[in-house]
């Protein structure tokens, strides 16, 4: 299984360079280009298309949201700001922040596209969320895709700021994938008995190349035979590449220069409890695969925690 190995011994020095967060990276990773970006903001913001993104909805329930319309919401790690226009939208004040100027830069592009109303509501700033020095501002924190991408000493620098930007009762609601025993576990089983249908569709029904975009030519390259056996390592490698037992990763999904932190329930829930007594931590999958329902209480796909300020419970 292709996992992200991390360097015990040196990760309190470790951190990933903003840099690698560009623009590039912000519209490919996330399939689109600026004005397609643009125009979904638009379609987001002036009510044009409802939201029914299920991971809104459920980030919304978990956070206690619907019973508090007028809580203050910090986004960490913002990115490209959507959350941030999504949120706004549906009534909340939203601050975001991130240290990628590039991202900053593409949330800065939107603003100026949507409705004044909404404007009022939001706030993007550029910062690193370990200089964070807010108290008690906020109601709800989210951490969206986030901790994945910060060693643990960054982490648990992270989360005490955010227990103390929050206001009391207030919560932090982290969402990361991928859960780590999914990658490790779950995945190559699902790939494993899943060969008869990749040898068949491999085979049988190839993509026709003139309708592929150029990035999806090149993805679809590699995971070719005629790339595959040019790769330095082991036969039986090439073949399970091949049959695509690994889970293949790339500059935009789940890179290991991104994904420098890949995490288990079990060790989110321990980084969290140096900062909060009352810490919930969960895996889930949407997948409607009979191995992953049984599998998603403890091999999920994702990970959600809840973390709530409890009044002078705190471990400052």
């Amino acid at each position: 299984m292709e996992e992200c190995i991390k360097n015990e011994k040196t990760d309190q020095q470790n951190t990933v360079d903003s840099c690698v967060y560009n623009s590039n990276y912000y519209l490919h990773a996330f399939s689109g280009d600026s004005a397609n970006y643009l125009k979904r903001v638009k379609a987001i913001t002036y009510r044009e298309k409802e939201m029914h993104d299920s991971y809104v909805l459920e980030l919304i329930r978990f956070a206690g949201l619907n019973q508090n319309k007028h809580a203050k919401i910090l986004d960490v790690g913002c990115g490209r700001g959507e959350l941030v226009f999504m949120l706004a939208t549906l009534g909340f004040s939203v601050d975001g922040i991130d240290y990628s100027q590039d991202a900053i830069t593409l949330t800065t592009r939107a603003y100026e596209i949507i409705p004044d109303e909404i404007k009022k509501r939001v706030m993007v700033t550029y910062l690193n969320a370990k200089e964070m020095s807010f108290e008690n501002k906020y109601d709800v924190i989210i951490m969206e895709d986030f901790v994945e991408h910060l060693y643990d000493w960054e982490l648990i620098k992270v989360f005490e700021n955010a227990y103390r930007a929050l206001k009391v009762d207030g919560r932090l609601i982290i969402f990361t994938k991928p859960n780590k025993n999914w990658i490790r576990y779950a995945y190559p089983i699902k790939r494993f008995f899943a060969i008869p249908k990749t040898l068949i569709k491999k085979i049988f029904f190839q993509k026709n190349i003139n309708e592929l975009s150029e990035y999806e030519r090149k993805e679809h390259y590699r995971k070719t035979w005629r790339a595959i056996r040019t790769l330095d390592e082991p036969f039986l490698v090439k073949v399970a590449r091949f049959l695509e037992l690994f889970y293949q990763r790339d500059c935009f999904n789940y890179a290991c220069e991104k994904h420098v932190n890949e995490t288990t329930p079990r060790h989110l829930k321990k980084l969290l409890k140096k900062s909060f007594l009352n810490v919930r931590v969960w895996c889930g999958d949407q997948s409607r695969n009979l191995f992953s329902m049984l599998t998603k209480s403890f091999w999920g796909s994702y990970i959600w925690a809840i973390a709530v300020k409890g009044e002078d419970n705190g471990k400052e």
